[in-house]
């Protein structure tokens, strides 16, 4: 495979990534807008079911399809289908069966109705086409970027009709069943190959090997991601659950896109020279400084202005969330910087240390569950998730200098700096009243604060400069294909 090819089908799928996330954060804030606060927090609960449902049984089967030697068999991905297939129908059963359960816990149970129908959605996802994994295989991102970014498109245009028409939280769930709709039949339109279903339990055998351990972080992952939710909706009230889901989404989309780009171009940058240390080295500073410019500079910018834009995009009914925003946003900071050592591991092939940096993630856990029944609130659980993520990094970097020997010697001092400049930030944020005649000047203060970070970062990292104007000045070599694990893991690891 040319690097030009590798490169534009890096940038098509960036692309798409971002235009599909776009589209999914501009239909959440247009239901948002349009229900109650209480509402939202319900429709919310759809969001976590539908997240447990997805990593209680997903193995990575379009991972095994594009990875494996025979991926691009027929009867492999007649196999494949078949196994989404009873994914399927064994993720709607139970979620049919844990309806009432459910929406008890939760504190809804009347809702136990709609969790029923909403059992749809794993059904019908479990048809989808994977055609799309054999054209990821080829190189044909296009298809792959349409299938995904398509249902985002069209739960988009239809979230405020929909909205204005039912007028309370069935809304999502009425989305969630148009989306997958839509991703199933646009999965046939586009794919080449009939749609068959075989059975094979030597295939099936290899599939279950390559895709336990994903099937394990993807638990992991669901903990990190909607723990706090989870956490929010028991022990607290839908419409807390509501302001907290809120202000989550609002941090959580520009880290999610900011976290693609970088994974999709420092990772082939990292595993083109795993097997030379010493470039490996400088190439893991380059990497390590640019997603702490990243992280710092987006969580100055939205610890100042977060909470206007929360108020901006969302409405005035939101405003109680306003508290919990620059704890998210600094734990998103941080989240950004963290993928440095995720890809340093996935590039040397060692995908488990982003697994038990994971694990040491999941502490905020318990520590959220504590601050709950302290009283501490949803600013209790922000604050846990932002001591979750560094006890995180900071495990990470442990497991990365005593297994691939590399240390913070050349950017730890700049860390240290920007999280004691975070700190008196955020400390400023708490103390100061922070009142102003023109929402202007808010913004303006966080663009500011992001771009001297930035400037000062920048200004400090003379190996992200040199390495940033050697690598424009001159054409990469052909990237290696990856270990199957390392690029399932970081896909998951998002």
């Amino acid at each position: 495979m040319s690097s030009k090819l590798y490169v534009r089908g890096g940038v098509v799928l960036t692309a798409g990534a971002v235009a599909s996330s776009a589209c999914s954060f501009a239909r959440n804030i247009v239901i948002a807008r349009l229900l109650g606060v209480e509402d939202y927090g319900i429709a919310a609960i759809f969001v976590i079911a539908v997240s447990l449902i997805e990593r209680l049984s997903y193995l990575g089967l379009d991972r095994f399809i594009v990875q494996n030697v025979a991926g691009g068999e027929e009867r492999v991905q007649a196999v494949a289908q078949a196994f989404q297939l009873v994914r399927g129908v064994v993720g709607a059963a139970l979620l049919f069966a844990l309806a009432q359960p459910i929406a008890t816990m939760f504190g809804v149970p009347e809702v136990a109705p709609a969790f029923r129908w909403f059992a749809l959605y794993p059904l019908i996802r479990g048809m989808a086409h994977l055609d799309l994994a054999r054209f990821q295989r080829e190189m044909k991102f296009k298809v792959l970027v349409l299938t995904d970014l398509a249902p985002q498109a069209v739960t988009l245009a239809i979230a405020a009709p929909i909205a204005l028409w039912l007028g309370d939280y069935r809304v999502m769930l009425f989305v969630f069943i148009v989306q997958a709709a839509c991703y199933v039949a646009t999965s046939h339109a586009l794919a080449e190959r009939p749609f068959r279903l075989a059975w094979d339990t030597t295939i099936l055998g290899q599939m279950l090997v390559f895709g336990w351990p994903l099937l394990l972080n993807g638990l992991l992952m669901f903990g990190i991601l909607q723990g706090d939710l989870v956490i929010v909706g028991t022990a607290l009230t839908t419409l807390e659950l509501g302001y907290f889901s809120a202000a989550f989404t609002l941090m959580m989309a520009p880290a999610v896109i900011l976290t693609k780009v970088l994974q999709s171009y420092f990772l082939p940058l990292l595993a083109s020279v795993q097997n030379d240390s010493a470039t490996y080295a400088k190439r893991h500073i380059m990497t390590t400084q640019t997603c702490l410019l990243a992280g710092a500079s987006f969580a100055a910018g939205a610890m100042i202005c977060g909470d206007d834009l929360l108020v901006l995009m969302y409405g005035e009914k939101y405003a109680p969330a306003a508290a919990v925003v620059p704890w998210l946003a600094a734990m998103q900071g941080v989240r950004i910087f963290r993928i440095s050592q995720s890809v340093a591991a996935i590039g040397k092939g060692q995908t488990t240390i982003p697994m038990y940096a994971n694990v040491a993630r999941s502490v905020a856990i318990v520590l959220a569950i504590a601050s709950v029944l302290l009283g501490y609130g949803l600013v209790g659980v922000a604050a846990s998730s932002l001591l979750g993520e560094l006890f995180a990094m900071l495990w990470s970097q442990r497991l990365l200098r005593r297994r691939l020997g590399l240390t913070t010697a050349s950017f730890g001092p700049a860390l240290i700096t920007v999280v004691l400049l975070l700190a008196a930030l955020g400390a400023c944020l708490a103390i100061f009243d922070r009142q102003r005649p023109l929402l202007v000047m808010d913004f303006a203060l966080g663009i500011a604060a992001s771009g001297c970070i930035a400037v000062g970062l920048l200004w400090a990292s003379n190996e992200l400069r040199q390495a940033a104007r050697r690598h424009t000045s001159r054409g990469g070599d052909d990237p290696p294909r990856l270990d199957e694990h390392a690029v399932a893991a970081t896909l998951e690891n998002a």
